[in-house]
Order: structure tokens, then sequence, then C-alpha cells
């Protein structure tokens, strides 16, 4: 977060929440019940081949970069999540069935 460009309080405290919630999460994959999944994903979408990165401990910078490469190659279908838009429940209200 370099300039959020937030002038109201309750807005930066709402950005703060939701950079901590983020921060939570990856330190939450850093547990050892998921190394294995952690090892794939980073060999998967954050590739280092230098022997000090192999030895070394994960950097949250590479696992956040790695889930952010994942996120864009694979982006969920949110139709299947969200409800329709109002302009879509507009057109199909005279369809009553």
């Amino acid at each position: 977060m370099e300039s959020p460009r937030l002038w109201s309080f309750e807005n930066r405290l709402k950005l703060l929440g939701i950079v901590l919630l983020v921060y939570a999460f990856l330190l939450y994959l850093l547990e050892d019940v998921y190394k294995e999944l952690v090892e794939a994903l980073l060999r998967f979408k954050c590739h280092r081949t230098g022997k000090r990165c192999r030895e070394a401990l994960v950097p949250l910078y590479r696992l956040r970069w790695a889930l952010s490469r994942l996120w864009d190659d694979t982006h969920p279908v949110l139709g299947s999540y969200l409800p329709p838009d109002l302009e879509t429940l507009q057109i199909l209200a005279p369809f009553r069935w």
C-alpha cells in the first residue's frame, strides 16, 4: 500500500482491515499443514531455480505473487455465486412462470 488516497478515517480503517485479513491468510498458509500446497504453488506460479531460493524460508511476497498469478489465470465464474443485477431482474419480471 503506497498511496491509498483515502481521506476519511473509516475508509482507511476498512482498507487496513482488508489488508490485515489478507496478511493473516498468507501467514495461515505458511503453517506446516499447508507446506506441500505452498511448495506446489510456488513451483507452479513463482518458480525460482537458485540454491538460495530453494533453501530459504518462503517470503510472503512470493506467496502473494503466486496466488495473484493463479487468480489471473483462472478467474472463477461469479455469475453462479452472485445474484443477477437489477437490469436482468427487470427484463425477467414480465415473464413470471
